[in-house]
């Protein structure tokens, strides 16, 4: 299924970033489906890229794979510490 393909390459992609840029001890992943697929990756690093801080393409690539399913790449700070990355597309 496509959406399955996309959710796994953004998947590695996810964990690839919080190895390379985050700093991070921990990271969870959650996958759940609400209506949506929901892919959530949460690190205690620190934290996402600021406001008009150049984006790699692993964030760009991310949220393509989510509009070309009609849905959305989400990026925040975690309540704490660190970043929390949500992917959601619609289920098919």
């Amino acid at each position: 299924k496509a959406i399955a393909a996309e959710l796994l390459a953004t998947l590695q992609e996810a964990l690839s970033n919080v190895a390379r840029h985050a700093q991070a001890s921990r990271v969870n992943v959650e996958l759940f489906v609400d209506g949506d697929v929901c892919l959530r990756v949460v690190d205690d690093g620190i934290g996402p890229p600021s406001e008009g801080a150049p984006r790699g393409n692993g964030l760009v690539n991310m949220a393509a794979r989510a509009q070309k399913l009609g849905g959305t790449l989400q990026l925040s700070p975690g309540a704490s510490a660190g970043t929390v990355l949500e992917w959601r597309a619609p289920r098919q």
